[in-house]
């Protein structure tokens, strides 16, 4: 079955959720204990290496072998992104609440962390971030398919 056209192309913008700001980084590191640095650091990447999460573990890789077992002639071109965007305390409380349709930031942290640990976090964030303007960097792959 064909899904395109021919002569006609695909043209998409997708977010790659794998080059997505990281939290961790947000803070100056000297900000955790070292033991709970490195545990955030594991247990946040992991968010994006989840096999059974189609929604956040591909890369641009993934995208192109997709579009090629569809017979498609793709071309990909990846542009990195930096927006400057204010930390308020809505943003915070939904990084921290239990997820409803998606997994929240804390219930992925709390698989990997203690209860404790994700509460650290969680005020170390607050303290620090709460109202500050901070660069929030990503990428955007940009599509282009045919046959």
């Amino acid at each position: 079955m064909k899904l395109l056209h021919p002569n006609k192309a695909l043209t998409l913008a997708e977010t790659i959720p794998r080059h997505t700001q990281r939290l961790y980084q947000l803070l100056e590191p000297e900000r955790f204990s070292k033991k709970l640095l490195n545990r955030l650091i594991e247990a946040e990447e992991s968010i994006y290496t989840n096999p059974s999460d189609p929604m956040v573990n591909w890369d641009v890789d993934e995208l192109r072998s997709l579009f090629h077992t569809a017979n498609l002639t793709v071309d990909i071109q990846v542009e990195h992104t930096q927006t400057e965007i204010r930390i308020t305390s809505h943003l915070l409380e939904r990084w921290f609440q239990p997820g409803e349709s998606r997994p929240s930031y804390a219930d992925h942290l709390s698989n990997s962390l203690s209860e404790s640990e994700v509460r650290t976090v969680r005020e170390l964030f607050m303290k620090y971030l709460l109202n500050q303007v901070i660069k929030w960097e990503g990428a955007i792959a940009f599509i282009q398919a045919s046959y």
